[in-house]
């Protein structure tokens, strides 16, 4: 499969039907990264989960997005450690996917490098190629992940620029675009159309900027706190009708 065919496949050809993913599960709704969200952004009829992971010192890929627990990070502490500095125990990856498996598409935030082995491993004896995406800030972690065989999309945000963000692409091998709302503008959403490059805009919570965003034809899809309203939006009555006409590699 050619690094086009790759491409396409990730979203499929979301020019009438754009996705929508769930930021951290249905956050607005329950605790995010827990395995209630990604229960809650099911049923709201999500498209994708979006879920951070970080690695504890014991090897246990679990979904926080900080960095820390308290004062201690958590590449330093066991995961019986954070459960106690937490007060419960959190959602670990494997639980996740074995919630999603079958049910909607992942999208695994990397937010640190070094596990992407473990990470990808864990993916590919649960879900499907086609089923999950991995994202991360991180050019080292995004190179690592393309060379396991996995599809990657680059996450940017300011002050990154369009050239910025393409020649980040190019290093990167990454297959899918996914900068911040604040980024999402002419440059950026044409360049990526010209590159055959699938875009989902990040985090998109107002019905304003999703009935915007969701009718741009060049945009893959949205990444939202607030699936329900989005799906919502996408359903009464939005069109696909944009000036732009983006046609995915064959």
């Amino acid at each position: 499969m050619g690094i086009d065919d790759t491409r396409s496949a990730v979203l499929g050809d979301r020019r009438e039907k754009p996705l929508i993913a769930a930021h951290r599960g249905a956050s607005h709704a329950a605790a995010e990264n827990s395995l209630v969200a990604v229960e809650r952004a099911i049923e709201f009829g999500s498209d994708m989960v979006e879920i951070d992971v970080r690695r504890t010192r014991d090897g246990i890929l679990i979904a926080h997005h900080d960095p820390v627990v308290g004062d201690e990070s958590i590449s330093s502490l066991t995961y019986a450690d954070v459960t106690d500095a937490k007060g419960h125990a959190l959602a670990t990856i494997d639980a996740i996917v074995g919630l999603a498996a079958g049910r909607t598409l992942l999208d695994i935030e990397l937010k640190e490098d070094g596990y992407e082995a473990d990470v990808v491993d864990l993916l590919n004896r649960r879900m499907a190629a086609d089923e999950f995406i991995v994202t991360s800030f991180l050019e080292r972690a995004l190179v690592a992940a393309k060379r396991l065989g996995v599809r990657t999309g680059l996450l940017c945000k300011d002050p990154l620029g369009a050239d910025d963000i393409f020649a980040a692409v190019k290093r990167t091998g990454a297959d899918i675009v996914a900068p911040h709302c604040d980024l999402a503008q002419e440059d950026v959403l044409q360049g990526a159309a010209d590159r055959k490059l699938p875009v989902l805009v990040w985090t998109v919570n107002e019905s304003v900027a999703m009935r915007r965003y969701l009718a741009d034809r060049r945009i893959g899809g949205v990444i939202t706190d607030e699936p329900d309203v989005a799906v919502a939006v996408l359903r009464d009555g939005n069109r696909r009708d944009d000036y732009h006409e983006y046609e995915p590699a064959a």
